[in-house]
Parts: C-alpha cells; sequence; structure tokens
C-alpha cells in the first residue's frame, strides 16, 4: 500500500555550480531563524541541486513566504558569497532593476533611436529575461564569471 504524506509549505529549489555542503547550508539557515528546514539532493548528485523545504507554519502567508526567500537568500549569501560589488543580483532582480541596468549601459547601442524607443526596447528585454526561467518552466544556472 502506498500512501502521500503533503504537509503544505515551501520548497526552494537551488542549483549550485558545484557540489553544495549541506551542514554549512543548515548552519547558515538557523542563524537566519529558519529552524527545522529540510535540505534534501534533488535530480542527479552531478547536477548539484538541492531542495530547501520550510514548513507550512513558517510560510502561512505570502508575507512570511518573502520573509522566507529572504532569509534563505541571505543564508546562502553567507555561505556562497554574493557576486562583485555592483553587479546585479539577477535572481531576486526585477524587470524594472535590470531595465534601469541596461537603459544605463546601453549595451545595444541604441541612445540615437531616442530615449521612449530605447527604454520601451531595454523594458521589453528585462522583462523578458527576468521571466524567462518560469515561462514555460524551465532549468537553469547563471554563474558569476571570473571576467
Amino acid at each position: 500500500m502506498y500512501g502521500i504524506d503533503f504537509r503544505g509549505g515551501t520548497l526552494v529549489h537551488v542549483k549550485f555550480s558545484k557540489a553544495p555542503n549541506l551542514d554549512s547550508i543548515r548552519t547558515a539557515l538557523d542563524a537566519q531563524n529558519i529552524r527545522n528546514a529540510t535540505l534534501q539532493g534533488y535530480g542527479s548528485p552531478a547536477d548539484h541541486e538541492v531542495i530547501i523545504g520550510l514548513d507550512l507554519q513558517a510560510t502561512a502567508s505570502s508575507q512570511e513566504l518573502d520573509v522566507g526567500k529572504q532569509a534563505i537568500t541571505h543564508a546562502l549569501a553567507s555561505v556562497y558569497g554574493v557576486g562583485p560589488a555592483g553587479r546585479i543580483d539577477f535572481n531576486n532582480a526585477s524587470p524594472q532593476a535590470v531595465a534601469e541596468r541596461l537603459l544605463a549601459a546601453d549595451p545595444l547601442h541604441q541612445a540615437s533611436a531616442g530615449l521612449e524607443t530605447v527604454t520601451k526596447t531595454y523594458r521589453e528585454l528585462a522583462d523578458a529575461l527576468v521571466n524567462f526561467p518560469q515561462h514555460p518552466p524551465r532549468s537553469g544556472l547563471i554563474a558569476t564569471s571570473s571576467n
């Protein structure tokens, strides 16, 4: 006989560029007051994927979901560091923040097209970039290069 046990809560899927240290992640989560989180390897060990589970009591409201997400982000940053200064955290950036960065840098050299056109171009590009993993659901990793 088989059974399904669904206790509710939140699952956060994290993909690392190399094998993560689960004990270090667990310690960092405790430091962020995330107690009793579950950490489980996911998929092939070569994929370096981990699921971090928060129980239903820890994520009962949407505000608590945001707090939980931020706490997990801070915990992972404390273990693995953050990107170089001045770089945007693409995994947590809004389309607006990405569009503003693109507009300031003008990597497509569109300035001669006029501010309205350039702004629209970069807003559409930012929206597509930020929403890429969700539509359709995709798996991917954006890693910081050493360049």
